[in-house]
């Protein structure tokens, strides 16, 4: 504003005509010369005041600062680009307004006054005051600091400030993040010292080169390896000596390799101050020296040695995971989303009969069947975060054969919610689908009887409710199913029942339904109002609870049978005082047509309690009318035959009868059998206490056997358990022993009690199931072959129990030494039988052998012991054989 204001005042300055002044024509001419001259220079200092005023408007425009010109009023005269972009204002909003506009109220009267107190400060023409620190305020009413200088024009009268005004919040909040980095450098400074004295780090270094001797220690390398920092420094043997030899040339080695990578890293093992190795994991780094500066090495030491530890124990966990999956009869799968297979279980590879590379890398196989695949494909894609399981059954080819097995995928999705990886785990249900067809074709036999029975037979809720009844039962009321179900059964309408015989009806359901079995005889009105005699039953059901869910009511019209008992009441009664029972029998129809009051007595029935009444009605078991019609057919073919018979009373007790049978011609009953009986029970009852009480002490002697069995299962299990907690693979491998001899006694309690021979065992079954069990347990179906030759023997327990612990000890040791490596072989197991009740029990295998030198008779491990003791429980003899494999044979008879 200075600069112009100058120019302007130049400009205005009158040219004064100096040719007025000339007299000759000479000077007139050398006037309008320099007239000339002068005229010229003024344009050319004019240009060089517009190009001036130029290039100030330009800065003007440039200058990212707020440049602002007030008068004495302190009104705005000069607003620039950069004041618009400070304040938000444009220049013609704010020219001719008070400078106040651009201030915050509470700084106004504080400004005026600094202005006022700046215009008197001096007479000069030019001052020029910083202020540092003032406030602005925006267009927008928010605030900012500023930094400002003010300068003073005055010309004439006329006084001008121009101030120069600087945004500086983005400075002010770098200085304070400047201040805070350094408080907070300065507490970094004091952690990290800190930590160098506390933290499980030894910072260390050293000359490279040489012996790699310490120049300096860190102190927390006591607390970590147990040593003072004296026993590092300039002495490489101490930390040498102190290495696992089996890392010491590794390491040594490795730190020579720092020359040309400049660092590195390793991890070794070094002996703690307590005699103990750690495992400490090093960090190196070469410091290149310059001058008279040699190269150095720094890094420093961590204790790793639980990370190891943790290590070893995720890889025995890993172990064991896979040792589980492999050893699952399920079938266990992993593959992608595009159904590429990524794992399998050998259970999976053996079920569909394919190799491991024929499966594993491949697209899904195998493939499921079409009928299947759309409903698959649809359970699949339900699989999400918040579903991620489903159900699955369909059909494969499993070794060229069609199974049915199910299927249950579980879905991994990663933080976005992407399917990532599915995995199945399927079983075999075609055993399952077979039995379901079965109980549907069972189901549909039922109700086929169900229909076809004369009885009337029901179904009800423990409410009695009706929700089946047969065919008999509808036609019996000529009523349809419809009409009936799911109405309460006393108001059943194939009948007609009075309040008593309804309340009965109640009350036998309610009894029924407490699970009582109730029987009775009922009048009803039938169809036609007539009076119909039932014989009615209700049986409960009851579920795995214990509690009744079904009552099954059945009806049977006894009402022609009421009628012919009363009639045959009527007969007379034939030789009623004989000491025997007699009883006349009608060959036609096997009826009851007289009995004499001693049969009647020995029966428990009242007189003329059996006439009318089938023969069967005496049997005590339903079966019992098999028999009697085959000894019908003999006495009628033979007209006489004496035999024994099992009857029941009328209180439904059993009796022993000696009876002699005779066939007659009888005027009113046409061919008749007349029996002659006499009770025998005492007799009998003798011999059947002596067989129950045999059959008591069988029944025990098999429930001990299977709660032998049960407990040995019980610790089987508990061994198992105990195998799991075990880190150490020497106990679980003992554990395993332990478990194998377990089973092989519990095998053998598992047959008796299924066995009708409790004293004797099969040893040809009990040797494959043992043999089975160990190769199972060792997992070595893969490379070792077992082959058995056993004659049909049977065995007592005292020789079985000590021959599965021999067959046990010998295949298991040769599983477990005989084929190191994996080594492919074979394993016989060899028991026969020959004169003389003499047995021999061979078990060989074709591996390594007895080691030379080695003598096995004296060795005095628990597994020789063992069997040396067994042998010597069977009173027999243990030769052992080796060149090739090793060969046991033990001989022994078998003595009652």
């Amino acid at each position: 504003t200075a600069l112009i204001s100058v120019a302007t005042a130049i400009l205005l300055v009158p040219i004064v005509p100096k040719a007025l002044a000339l007299r000759s024509p000479t000077e007139l001419e050398y006037a309008n010369q320099s007239l000339q001259y002068e005229i010229e220079e003024r344009q050319q200092i004019n240009l060089a005041l517009q190009a001036s005023e130029a290039r100030l408007a330009g800065i003007l425009d440039m200058s990212h600062d707020a440049i602002i010109s007030i008068d004495v009023n302190q009104v705005i005269t000069l607003f620039n680009r950069g004041a618009e972009c400070i304040f938000g204002y444009t220049a013609e909003e704010v020219i001719g307004q008070s400078l106040d506009i651009l201030l915050p109220q509470r700084c106004t009267d504080a400004h005026r006054q600094h202005v006022t107190e700046f215009r008197q400060s001096a007479p000069a023409t030019r001052q020029m005051k910083t202020r540092n620190s003032i406030l602005g305020r925006r267009k927008d009413g928010s605030e900012f600091p500023a930094e400002a200088s003010i300068s003073k024009l005055e010309v004439g009268d006329e006084v001008m400030f121009t101030a120069f005004l600087r945004d500086i919040s983005d400075r002010q909040q770098a200085e304070h993040a400047l201040q805070a980095s350094e408080s907070s450098l300065r507490s970094l400074n004091e952690r990290l010292q800190y930590l160098l004295t506390h933290a499980p780090v030894a910072i260390f270094s050293c000359q490279a080169g040489g012996d790699y001797g310490a120049t300096s220690m860190s102190a927390n390398v006591k607390t970590m390896l147990g040593y003072d920092p004296s026993h590092f420094l300039n002495d490489s043997s101490f930390w040498l000596n102190h290495i696992h030899p089996d890392d010491r040339d590794r390491l040594l080695s490795q730190v020579a390799q720092i020359f040309e990578t400049g660092e590195h890293h390793h991890e070794y093992r070094f002996r703690h101050a307590d005699g103990r190795y750690r495992w400490v994991y090093n960090q190196l780094q070469l410091m290149r020296g310059s001058g008279n500066h040699p190269d150095e090495i720094i890094g420093y030491l961590i204790d790793i040695t639980e990370r190891k530890q943790a290590e070893a124990a995720v890889s025995l966990s890993e172990a064991k995971y896979r040792a589980i999956v492999e050893d699952q009869t399920e079938l266990i799968a992993r593959f992608l989303p595009d159904g590429t297979i990524t794992f399998i279980n050998n259970a999976y590879r053996r079920y569909f009969g394919l190799q491991h590379d024929e499966l594993v890398g491949n697209h899904y196989r195998p493939v499921i069947f079409p009928e299947d695949l759309d409903r698959v494909n649809a359970e699949v894609q339900t699989l999400s975060p918040k579903k991620p399981i489903v159900v699955i059954d369909n059909r494969v080819r499993a070794n060229g054969k069609v199974r049915w097995t199910q299927w249950v995928n579980r879905a991994f999705f990663d933080d976005e919610g992407a399917l990532t990886e599915i995995q199945a785990v399927g079983r075999d249900i075609n055993d399952l689908k077979e039995v379901e067809a079965a109980l549907a074709q069972s189901d549909r036999r039922f109700r086929a009887i169900f229909n076809t029975m004369f009885q009337f037979i029901g179904l009800l809720t423990p409410e009695g409710f009706l929700i089946e009844a047969n065919q008999a039962a509808l036609e019996f009321g000529g009523v349809s199913r419809e009409e009936v179900i799911n109405r309460p059964f006393w108001e059943a309408r194939w009948w007609t029942l009075t309040p008593e015989t309804q309340d009965q009806l109640k009350l036998a359901i309610a009894q029924a339904a407490a699970g009582q079995f109730i029987r009775y005889e009922v009048n009803v009105l039938g169809v036609g109002d007539t009076v119909v005699t039932i014989d009615f039953s209700l049986k409960p059901i009851f579920d795995e609870a214990g509690q009744v869910s079904l009552l099954i009511p059945e009806g049977r019209d006894i009402t022609e049978h009421k009628h012919i008992e009363k009639q045959l009441k009527l007969r007379s009664v034939i030789v009623k005082n004989m000491a025997e029972g007699v009883c006349m029998i009608r060959t036609a129809d096997g009826v009851i047509v007289y009995t004499n009051p001693k049969f009647e007595r020995m029966f428990g029935y009242e007189a003329d309690g059996l006439r009318g009444k089938h023969v069967s009605i005496l049997n005590y078991r339903d079966e019992d009318e098999q028999i009697a019609q085959a000894l019908m057919d003999e006495i009628l073919s033979q007209g006489e035959a004496t035999y024994e018979v099992q009857n029941v009373r009328k209180d439904g007790s059993a009796f022993w009868c000696r009876a002699t049978t005779s066939v007659f011609e009888h005027p009113d009953h046409g061919t008749v059998m007349v029996a002659v009986q006499q009770d025998i029970t005492a007799r009998k009852q003798a011999s059947e206490q002596l067989q129950a009480s045999l059959k008591e002490k069988e029944v025990l002697l098999k429930e001990i056997h299977h709660r032998v069995k049960n407990n040995l299962g019980i610790v089987d299990g508990l061994l198992q358990m105990q195998a799991r907690r075990s880190p150490n693979p020497d106990v679980i491998e003992t554990l395993q022993e332990s478990r194998n001899r377990i089973t092989s006694i519990a095998l053998i309690h598992e047959m008796l009690y299924r066995s009708e021979d409790l004293a004797n065992i099969n040893i040809a079954q009990y040797i494959r199931d043992l043999t089975n069990h160990v190769f199972s347990s060792y997992q070595a179906t893969d490379h070792v072959s077992l082959n058995t030759q056993v004659d049909d023997i049977s065995l007592s327990i005292d020789h079985a129990i000590p021959c599965g612990l021999i067959i046990n000890e010998l295949v298991s040791n040769s599983l477990k030494y005989a084929f190191p490596n994996t080594q492919p072989g074979e394993i016989h197991v060899l028991f026969h039988q020959r004169e003389n009740q003499v047995f021999t029990l061979t078990v060989q295998d074709n591996g390594i052998g007895i080691p030379p030198g080695v003598d096995i008779n004296q060795s005095k491990t628990l597994g020789m012991s063992l069997i040396q003791g067994l042998v010597k429980q069977l009173r027999g003899k243990l030769e052992i054989s080796s060149g090739p494999g090793t060969t046991f044979t033990v001989m022994f008879t078998q003595n009652e």
